[in-house]
């Protein structure tokens, strides 16, 4: 396993995995498998109008906070063959860079999901400059999505996909509404027509109005998220 990882997602796909969550949950796992030059691939595919202006902003913050925090770099594309033809330049490019070395495999048996990260970075600090495999069955497991994630903290990090909700935010929503299901069934029970839309967009912070500074939730990040939740 090289440690280069290339990530490809059509632009309706990314406003779903941002909306559900799985955006962020990709990106912590691929934090726990160690890899160190990860590519997004982008591709900009036409979309309606009005949805994708919905979570316009949505995308632009998770492409910025992929950029900035994870260090990961964004290729945008127009369509597949562009994406083709940038694999293409992509595999030659490291078939160029590996093909005449020997690389370094750390063997699988002493591999953790606890010692892994700080085996890499004593390996790294001990022979600086020197790249530290693993098999590919290794990294599969590494990554895996159920390892040592709870539905709490699944929960959490969905929460905060949404732009304004901080981790004290998430944190109180969820001793409010312990997962996921008990937080979709409570925008369920608030109705349907006009009513029940401003019953959504009001659910949260009418939960949350005896709390006090970073904890609170206004009326406008209620309503964006119960635009991701309940669709309000």
């Amino acid at each position: 396993m090289l440690d280069w990882i290339v990530e490809r997602k059509r632009l309706d796909d990314l406003v779903g995995s941002i909306k559900d969550g799985r955006f962020h949950e990709q990106k912590f796992r691929l934090r726990k498998s160690g890899v160190k030059n990860v590519i997004y691939i982008i591709e900009e595919i036409s979309m309606n109008a009005d949805h994708f202006q919905k979570y316009e902003e949505a995308v632009e913050s998770a492409i910025a906070s992929s950029q900035v925090v994870n260090g990961y770099f964004i290729k945008k594309t127009q369509k597949m063959d562009d994406t083709i033809r940038y694999l293409t330049r992509m595999t030659m490019m490291l078939k160029g860079l590996y093909e005449s070395k020997s690389l370094k495999v750390i063997p699988t048996r002493v591999l953790t999901t606890q010692n892994y990260l700080p085996l890499l970075a004593q390996l790294s600090e001990k022979h600086p400059g020197v790249s530290h495999n693993i098999t590919y069955q290794a990294f599969g497991s590494l990554a895996s999505k159920s390892e040592t994630l709870t539905l709490r903290d699944v929960f959490l990090k969905m929460l905060m996909c949404t732009r304004g909700v901080t981790g004290d935010k998430a944190l109180e929503i969820q001793r409010r509404w312990k997962t996921p299901q008990d937080f979709v069934q409570a925008f369920e029970a608030c109705g349907s027509g006009d009513e029940g839309k401003k019953r959504k967009q009001e659910m949260v912070s009418g939960q949350m109005n005896n709390l006090v500074g970073r904890k609170k939730v206004a009326r406008v990040l209620s309503a964006r998220i119960a635009d991701v939740w309940a669709d309000a």
